[in-house]
C-alpha cells in the first residue's frame, strides 16, 4: 500500500466508510508473484535484472481494492 492508499483508507474510515474488513491493511507479495516494475526472481538467478513488464492478477486486484 502506498502513502497515498494509506492517507485514503484513514479518511474512508474517519468518514465511516471502508472497502471492507482489510481496508488499510498492507499486503504483501511473494517474489514469485509479478508486480510491475519491482524486482521479481521467485529465488531464481536467472531472472535477476530483468523485472515484469506488467502485474500478475494477484496484484492487480490487491492494488484496485
Amino acid at each position: 500500500m502506498t502513502a497515498r492508499g494509506a492517507a485514503a483508507s484513514d479518511a474512508r474510515h474517519r468518514h465511516g466508510g471502508t472497502r471492507g474488513p482489510l481496508d488499510g491493511i498492507p499486503v504483501l507479495l511473494q517474489d514469485d508473484e509479478n508486480a510491475r516494475d519491482m524486482p521479481t526472481t521467485a529465488g531464481s538467478p536467472a531472472l535477476v535484472g530483468d523485472p515484469p513488464g506488467t502485474d500478475a492478477a494477484l496484484a492487480t486486484r490487491e492494488a484496485s481494492s
